[in-house]
């Protein structure tokens, strides 16, 4: 039983306005007593009532009448209706309105104090229920506010990673233009500074987010671009490197990352969580163990070069399409007439502790 739920009894009978308040009183409820509708509005507006059991017919306004009223103004309050036996038909409209329960007259008190406390229980059920989708939806929505957080680093994260990748690439280009005489250094910065613009409006349409000021991103990446040229030699052009021409073969299609060991499983989750987020990538499986190499097999929908963005992951060392090599650890399975490409990877070699104090660092 609700302990002290507060129990309004409308009826124009003093006799039997009284009866029940002496009965429900002494069950332990809280009552108060109306002596017609529009006692029992006045009443109900003044106090929380957890339920009204009220007569149908009354003079002046009617149990009919009242029950809308309470209905719409007070959503919490559960009604109980009293009516003659006459009158069943009116208690079952008054039900379709509504009203949780009826009482026909005359009835027995112990059948009167059941219904009433099924009635203050299924109002109970109701507003803890009500309590508990309230609570879930709040729950739902910092979890949703969580991972659109962790969506805006890896953003983040993979667009730091992706600007310097492009400026590589660019400053590389330039050198090669230079020494084939091409254009002018300046002007190809002023060409090529839109770039990052273009990753950017890709990268947060991706997550959903608001692209932020173009013009501030293109000066910004401008800069760097000069910064980073800067950095390389204007009057001398060096012979490309066999890594920095892998650096740029294209690769689509399905295609095997072999990881060499050891492997720290905590970095090869860190690689197989940044190449879940890349664009135009899909993870297929992983397989192995960290004593022995991890495979990883990804999906690639259009042509990208593959070893340019694993190099530029944090957790690598050394990314490769050395194909001797990828054969001994990804050998060709059972039945596979054109086996995919296969690029490995090692990991930098990181200690226990250096992990476990600083594996979030990114």
């Amino acid at each position: 039983m609700e302990e002290m739920a507060k129990v309004l009894i409308v009826d124009d009978e003093e006799s039997l306005r009284s009866v029940l308040y002496r009965k429900l009183k002494s069950e332990g409820y809280d009552c108060e007593v109306a002596v017609d509708g529009k006692d029992a509005l006045r009443k109900a507006a003044m106090k929380d009532f957890a339920l009204v059991l009220m007569d149908i017919k009354m003079p002046g306004m009617s149990g009919m009448e009242v029950l809308p009223k309470l209905i719409a103004e007070y959503p919490d309050t559960c009604v109980v209706m009293l009516t003659a036996v006459v009158d069943t038909k009116t208690a079952v409209e008054a039900m379709k309105q509504g009203a949780y329960d009826f009482v026909t007259k005359p009835f027995d008190m112990d059948d009167l104090s059941l219904r009433v406390k099924r009635a203050l229980e299924r109002r109970k059920l109701l507003l803890e229920n009500r309590e508990y989708q309230r609570d879930l939806e709040k729950r739902v929505e910092q979890q949703v506010g969580q991972i659109r957080r962790y969506y805006q680093e890896a953003l983040q994260a993979l667009s730091r990673e992706q600007m310097a990748l492009e400026r590589l690439e660019v400053a590389q280009t330039l050198q090669q233009e230079k020494a084939a005489g091409g254009v002018e250094k300046g002007d190809r910065v002023g060409q090529l500074a839109g770039t990052e613009k273009k990753l950017d409006e890709k990268l947060y349409e991706l997550f959903g987010m608001t692209v932020p000021d173009a013009s501030a991103k293109e000066n910004e990446y401008a800069s760097a671009l000069k910064e980073t040229l800067r950095e390389e030699p204007e009057t001398q052009v060096l012979p490309a490197k066999k890594e920095e021409k892998e650096d740029f073969d294209l690769y689509s299609g399905t295609v095997e990352v072999a990881i060499l060991p050891p492997v720290s499983l905590h970095q090869m989750l860190r690689l197989h969580e940044y190449l879940k987020v890349v664009q135009k990538v899909k993870v297929l499986n992983l397989g192995g163990s960290v004593d022995k190499g991890i495979t990883i097999r990804i999906q690639i929908d259009a042509p990208m070069p593959l070893i340019k963005v694993l190099k530029g992951i944090s957790e690598v060392e050394k990314a490769s399409d050395e194909s001797e090599e990828a054969k001994k650890v990804v050998p060709a399975r059972k039945g596979e007439v054109m086996p995919p490409r296969r690029v490995i990877v090692r990991l930098l070699k990181r200690s226990s502790s250096a992990e476990s104090s600083g594996g979030g660092a990114g």
